[in-house]
């Protein structure tokens, strides 16, 4: 989300409020709110869970679940089916530095795992992995709970 926010949000800055600074950093859905009640953060952008009424939040987006692959180096056979999905080896984003995500918390409630053989805090790195080996990008939580959910 950074890579696409912060240039355009940086230019309209520059022009509208010259005097703000903009430092985009890292944190979880756990740590936000924390971060906002003492002062740390003034903005949040990302995917938190709006859990505390005393924050002011908005939808900006509503985001799905995608997965890139290689084909050159992982076969598909179409529909993939719920137990296939999850066998494969993923790649995805961390925040928190542990081989899970938000994804995880949705399949453990219908006692389900995900293959996560590597994750990076950096989109890019997790693409430029995915492209480079037989292994599944992971991004986004709702429609991998609606996948959960129908295969139960």
């Amino acid at each position: 989300m950074e890579l696409l926010l912060v240039p355009e949000l940086t230019a309209r800055l520059r022009t509208e409020a010259p005097g703000i600074r903009l430092l985009g950093r890292p944190t979880t859905s756990d740590g936000v709110h924390r971060l906002l009640d003492d002062g740390e953060f003034d903005l949040a952008i990302g995917c938190f869970e709006a859990n505390a009424q005393r924050h002011k939040a908005e939808i900006l987006f509503e985001q799905d679940l995608s997965c890139v692959f290689n084909p050159a180096l992982l076969t598909l056979k179409e529909p993939l089916g719920m137990d296939d999905y999850l066998a494969l080896p993923h790649v995805l984003v961390t925040l928190t530095g542990r081989l899970q995500g938000c994804l995880d918390r949705a399949l453990d409630e219908v006692d389900s795992k995900l293959n996560v053989v590597t994750a990076a805090t950096e989109f890019l790195t997790v693409l430029s992995t995915a492209r480079r080996s037989s292994r599944r990008y992971r991004h986004g939580w709702q429609d991998c709970m609606r996948r959960a959910s129908d295969s139960k």
